[in-house]
This record gives C-alpha cells, structure tokens and sequence, in this order.
C-alpha cells in the first residue's frame, strides 16, 4: 500500500465495491487524500451509489486524480474524461483556451470561468459558465443528441463569423440563459431540424451583417430579451415552417428588423421594431409595438400588426395586411390584396386591391388641418372646419364609419353626424347597419355602399367632392 494513504481506518463505504484498480485509486475515489509524490490515473471499475465531484483549476496537472480541490484536473478536457453519469465537474476560476465535450447527464460548474474554444453539450448536461468566447468561424456551443439540456453563460462573444449556439437534433430542447450575446457576422441563437431553444436573454448585439435570431426546417425558438441590435444586419430571421416568439423590453433593431419565409410563424413584440420587414409565400407575422420599416407581403402571407407603422406596406396579390394603428407612409394593394387600418393613414395609396381604413372617430381620422392624406386615390384634403372635404379625383376608397357608441366614446363634443347619400343633385336614401362599409365611386358613381349608423348621413356632390357633416 502507498504510504502517502491517510486515515483508511476512517473510510466509510455504505454500499458495495466491485474494485478492479488498486487500493490508491479507490481511496481517493472515495474521498481520502494523497501525498503529491502519489498519483493515480484510473478510477477503477466502481459500482457508485450517487455522483461524485471532480475538480479543474487551470493551476492543477493532467496526472493528478482530480478528486478534491487540493488535487484538480489542469484542463477542462481532462477533467471531463472522469465524469460519469450523473457527476460534475468543478471548475475555479480562469481562462482555459480549450474546446471540450459535455457528456450526457453531466454538470459543468464554472461560473467565474472564461472558456476560449467550443463547447459540445448532450443530452441532460448542465453547463454553468462566466464568459464563451467564439473565434472566426467556429460554433461556439453545438448540442450533439435528442434530450433536455440546460445552459447557463453570463457573456457570451462571437469574432468574425463565429457563432453563438445551434441546436439541429429533432425533437431536443436546449435552455439558453444570457446576459450579453455579442456577435460579429455570424448568428446569435439558430435552432433548426425540429429542434426547440427557450432563451432568457439580456442583450443581443452586432457590428456586422449578423443575424441574432433564426430557425429553419422545424426549427423554434421562444426568447425573452431586453433588446436586439443589429442595425447592419438581420434580427429575426424565420425559416420554411419554423417559428419564432419573441418578446422584448426595449427594441428589436436590424437592417432587416425581420423576414419570415413560406410557412413560417413569427411572434415579435417590442417597444420599437425597427427595420424592413418582409414575408414569403405563406408566412404570417403577428407583431405588437411601433414598426419603423417598410414591410413587403408575396404570396399568401398575412400580417397583423398592433401598433403604429412609419415606412411604406407593398401588399401583394393574394396577401392581408391588418393594422390596429395609424400608418404613416404609402400603401400599395395588389389584385385580391387587402390591407385593413384601423387607424389614420397618411401617404399615397395606389394599386388594384382592396384598402379599408376604419376609425373609430372621424376627427380623429383626418385631424391636423391643411394637410393631405391619400387613401387608394383620393386626396383628402384636412381643414381646420366642418365639414371636411374630399377630392374625388381618380380611385376607391372604403371608409368604415364607427357605431354610434364608438363615435360619442371619441367625439364627445360633437354627438350628432348625419350621414346620408346624395347622387348628383338628388338624395338616396339607405338602411344603415352597424359595422357596414361606405364605398366612395368616382364621380358620383356610388357601389356597394352602406351606412354604419342610422344617425348617419353622407353626401357626395360628384365634380366637388364628398362631405362628411
């Protein structure tokens, strides 16, 4: 026996040992101590009851057992080769310009630790660390099986065209909790191949064409954040059937503020969204805050939007846009495209779809007098008197008037609108029914039009213009 062996006759062992290594390695796997001048490189063929602890101190050596403070492991790497199910591994702190491999069902506790390299994690494993760095072009953190994995890093910085975390493997989960994901080109958090990342993120920032957040084939990720900001790159990119659901305090902020492909599901909701905004084929979009970007819809998409938009909306054939807020900018409605405002707009409207502008008071619709609105042609011409006039030169506009409980609730100086329709010197009149539309022809030239209240009249005096009185 070793003489650097202390205190055997203290050793307590509560359950059986099936031990094929020499005495040395069972003592200290056991928890006794070693001279230094003793070593062990093998644990022996243990039948453990419960996890053991292992230890790495960038201080320590490769040859000494790892099994107390006093004898750690001096890389990461090394110290890992000892873990067994269900083990941790203790790291002091230091930086350790290493890549490693988590095994499956293993706890990684380092978090005054800064690790330089990449990281593999499996199934069950839990990594708690300071700071990652990632260097150009490399993965920093890449999840190896299907399972539950659990992630804990304080900071978390990509060089060059390194990225942050990638989970592809079907049908896994991978919790990400991070302060500051700091990014150069690469991508922050990417979840693809039916995989699924929730994030409790702080910040996520980037100098370059990078992209903070995007899923592809089936992948999904749901993210907490303070804010993302990327101004010259992409913040939310969305893959062919994916999804992400993203909530943050502040704003999400890229060139592109977020782009969604056929198929795809997008949830965003911020104080400001700001940057373009762009759906494919059957994507659909529903956002929640000020979007500051021009937003572009193709094939069958949909967006729903709470909240104002300043930039322009190109409405493509097929699409629907609603928004529940005031627009400020142009809007372009293709063919069977339909954009609903339920709010003002101020721009240009033009194109061969159906744009419906619906205000729950007209006064607050068309406020702010000397100014013009365009709504799919019409020049309404603002003034600071009733009645307000509106130019009839050239398109249709589909004006939804408010219920008589809506109007009062917004206007409650000016309780009484007569609405009514008059063709050319002669009045007609209709039934009105809540919630219905009013079409406005050209030129008199009145279709599918109704009346929203039975309090209502409109008048239209074709070469003049409308009066809403």
């Amino acid at each position: 026996m070793p003489g650097g062996l202390r205190y055997l006759d203290q050793l307590e062992v509560a359950g059986p040992i099936d031990a094929t290594g020499d005495i040395t390695s069972l003592a200290v796997i056991m928890g006794d101590t070693l001279d230094a001048t003793d070593t062990a490189t093998t644990r022996g063929n243990l039948d453990f009851v419960s996890s053991a602890t292992y230890y790495v101190d960038d201080g320590g050596d490769d040859t000494w057992l790892g099994t107390s403070p006093g004898t750690p492991r001096k890389t990461i790497a090394s110290g890992i080769g000892l873990l067994g199910s269900s083990d941790a591994l203790s790291i002091a702190r230091g930086v350790y310009s290493e890549s490693f491999t988590v095994p499956d069902d293993t706890y990684i506790d380092g978090p005054s630790v800064r690790v330089n390299g990449e990281l593999v994690y499996g199934d069950g494993s839990v990594v708690d660390l300071f700071r990652l760095s990632v260097a150009d072009g490399d993965q920093g953190l890449t999840k190896t099986n299907v399972g539950n994995s659990n992630l804990d890093i304080d900071r978390i910085s990509c060089s060059g065209a390194g990225s942050a975390l990638l989970d592809a493997q079907n049908g896994s989960s991978t919790f990400l909790s991070c302060d500051l994901l700091t990014l150069a080109t690469g991508t922050g958090i990417e979840s693809t191949n039916g995989s699924q990342i929730t994030a409790s993120l702080g910040v996520i920032e980037g100098s370059g064409a990078c992209t903070a957040l995007e899923v592809d084939s089936g992948g999904r990720i749901e993210a907490i954040c303070e804010k993302i900001e990327v101004p010259s790159g992409s913040a939310l990119v969305v893959g062919a059937s994916s999804e992400i659901d993203v909530k943050a305090n502040r704003r999400v902020r890229g060139s592109v503020a977020w782009s969604v492909l056929n198929g795809g599901t997008l949830r965003v909701a911020a104080f400001l969204i700001q940057g373009t905004g762009s759906l494919v084929g059957s994507g659909t979009c529903e956002s929640q805050g000020r979007q500051n970007g021009d937003v572009t819809l193709t094939g069958t998409s949909v967006w729903v939007h709470y909240g104002g938009v300043t930039g322009d909306i190109d409405c493509g054939d097929g699409c629907t846009v609603i928004i529940h807020g005031d627009v400020v900018g142009d809007i372009e409605t293709n063919t069977s495209g339909t954009v609903q405002v339920y709010g003002s707009v101020t721009g240009t409207a033009s194109g061969s779809g159906t744009l419906q502008v619906i205000s729950t008071g007209l006064r607050e619709m068309w406020a702010g007098a000397g100014t013009t609105r365009t709504v799919n042609g019409y020049n309404i011409l603002l003034t600071d008197r009733d009645p307000h006039d509106i130019d009839t030169t050239g398109g249709v506009v589909d004006l939804v008037l408010p219920t008589a409980a809506d109007w009062l609730e917004a206007n409650p100086d000016l309780p009484f609108i007569r609405v009514g329709w008059l063709v050319g010197a002669n009045q007609a009149s209709v039934t009105p029914q809540a919630g219905e539309s009013i079409n406005l022809g050209v030129a008199g030239a009145a279709k599918n039009f109704g009346v929203v209240e039975e309090s209502w009249d409109l008048y239209a005096i074709p070469g003049v213009g409308y009066q809403i009185r």
